[in-house]
């Protein structure tokens, strides 16, 4: 049997695994749920009893047993969720022909993707260069500036407070619903699907950057050191065109988000240092 570990995409060897963990101080004690990489029919009592008496095995034999009296059983298959692709996957593969034929296809869907894309051609006209976050964040603020969609929007979602009133991205922390985080918000997911559609038309380009620390946490010493890479986006020339062509870009965005309302909100919103 082989362990293998992994960060993202990039596959660790036992060793750097190891040294990672000790080089965070902790001494972690990982649980495996054996369900997840056997044959489910082999949490059968009876199958696996058989098959005890078949390869000589007291293992399995005392492992039926523990199925039998226990009532152990195998739990339900979930549905494979999809391969999210990365945006740098994304390649312009249907280039838009022009500038009117963009806007006309963003106005006339009502998905978030559409939505996101909007967003991006909004914030970036003028030769302007953003992170996703940098985008989302931006935009949340400039609308509640503004106050041209209502509290309950969800453009709020995965957003909170801070002191001065300015609304800063959710990061998980421990104690942390995850889902009220920033990367479960659909601005999030609207701006990254956004981009891929952009990308998909040819009317962005992506730029790999490397920052140092943390935009969302105070890190001290080596953690402080700690490089991370991210995208810049930046419109395209036929990307510009139709950005400054669409002149009631603001209006649509704002009106968009002003029909996404939260079904129940809590009764406090939330806040952050």
């Amino acid at each position: 049997m082989d362990f293998t570990f992994k960060i993202g995409d990039a596959e660790l060897t036992t060793g750097e695994a190891k040294a990672l963990f000790q080089a965070c101080g902790d001494h972690p004690s990982i649980c495996i749920d054996v369900a997840n990489h056997i044959d489910p029919s082999l949490m059968d009592a009876t199958k696996l009893f058989s098959i005890s008496v078949k390869t000589k095995n007291p293992q399995l034999a005392n492992l039926a047993a523990k199925f039998a009296i226990e009532g152990v059983k195998a739990p339900k298959q979930r549905k494979a969720r999809a391969q999210m692709v990365r945006i740098s996957a994304t390649k312009p593969t249907h280039p838009i022909r022009n500038a009117e034929e963009a806007v006309e296809k963003l106005c006339a869907s009502e998905n978030l993707k559409s939505l996101g894309a909007s967003m991006i051609l909004l914030m970036l006209k003028g030769n302007k260069k953003k992170t996703l976050r940098q985008i989302a964040t931006q935009l949340v603020n400039q609308l509640a500036y503004k106050g041209e969609v209502s509290a309950d929007s969800d453009v709020f979602r995965g957003f909170a407070q801070d002191s001065e009133g300015h609304y800063r991205p959710i990061v998980k922390e421990p104690g942390t619903d995850r889902t009220v985080c920033y990367h479960a918000s659909p601005i999030y997911t609207s701006l990254r699907d956004g981009c891929s559609l952009l990308r998909d038309w040819d009317l962005l380009e992506l730029h790999h950057t490397e920052e140092i620390g943390s935009v969302d946490k105070n890190l001290r010493g080596a953690s402080s050191q700690l490089r991370r890479f991210v995208y810049q986006i930046e419109l395209r020339s036929k990307g510009e065109e139709v950005a400054d062509i669409w002149n009631d870009l603001d209006t649509y965005v704002s009106h968009k988000w002003s029909q996404r309302v939260r079904k129940s909100m809590k009764t406090t919103m939330p806040t952050v240092a």
